[in-house]
């Protein structure tokens, strides 16, 4: 995922933000992770932006998964059928 072009966050943020994902699920290693720390110590724009994915992951994980109801079920695959049929009309 990447963030549109946003006058007031530099171009360098936004590349970071591309790892930023990877970072929290440490799959970050060497060069690439101690940049982004040094950029996170500097940056507070960035760091909310960390804090923020990471309290959003660790709420996803909290509620889990739960089986969607046959009929909402039903209801969702007929409106997606309809929306990809006529997506002028969605």
């Amino acid at each position: 995922m990447s963030l549109p072009d946003i006058p007031d966050i530099p171009a360098h943020c936004l590349a970071l933000f591309d790892r930023l994902s990877a970072y929290v699920d440490g799959e970050l290693k060497g060069d690439e992770r101690r940049e982004l720390e040094d950029h996170l110590q500097n940056c507070p724009k960035c760091r909310v932006c960390l804090t923020t994915l990471s309290q959003s992951i660790r709420i996803c994980r909290r509620v889990g998964t739960r089986p969607v109801p046959e009929n909402l079920s039903r209801k969702l695959m007929a409106l997606a059928s309809a929306a990809s049929r006529n997506p002028e009309q969605a």
